[in-house]
């Protein structure tokens, strides 16, 4: 993952579309690769279905969607259900 964010942080990388898809991608990888996805303008779609991401890493998604630019996410079958989403923005209320 490290090598993929390092990618898309760099100013010459013309990706607009990242298949991250049955990876075994899990919220520790998914902060790394949100945290370059706000520097990188270009990508326009990033799918990541079939992995290991739960609740927190959705929430992550979300929350910094504004300043990653993206068009497209597909999370789908992922570890989260909406239960999940909904008690972790509950405990932020808190």
């Amino acid at each position: 993952m490290e090598v993929i964010s390092r990618t898309l942080k760099d100013d010459n990388t013309k990706w607009e579309v990242l298949d991250l898809s049955d990876n075994k991608l899990n919220n520790s990888g998914m902060e790394i690769l949100i945290n370059y996805l706000k520097e990188n303008t270009k990508l326009k779609e990033l799918y990541c279905s079939s992995n290991e991401i739960e609740g927190v890493g959705m929430i992550s998604i979300i929350i910094n969607n504004e300043r990653m630019n993206l068009e497209k996410i597909d999370l789908s079958d992922n570890r989260f259900t909406l239960n999940s989403v909904i008690s972790y923005l509950n405990s932020l209320k808190n």
